[in-house]
């Protein structure tokens, strides 16, 4: 009787387990996804205020 009690709340389930393990790998690909996204923003961003800068500087040159 004894190792019953001691045991009774340490038993989980093979699909609660598998079920935590599925969430941990979601959340984690899912955090890999929007860093992946968010640079490519970075980067377009970037590259459209670089983008204005030589529009800028070729108005400049051109009205000279």
């Amino acid at each position: 009787m004894e190792t019953k009690e001691m045991f009774k709340g340490v038993r989980i389930s093979p699909y609660k387990l598998s079920l935590e393990k599925q969430l941990e790998e979601n959340a984690r690909r899912l955090k890999e996804h929007y860093q992946r996204i968010q640079s490519q923003l970075r980067e377009k961003e970037l590259q459209k205020k670089e983008q204005q800068k030589h529009e800028v500087t070729s108005f400049i040159c051109d009205w000279q």
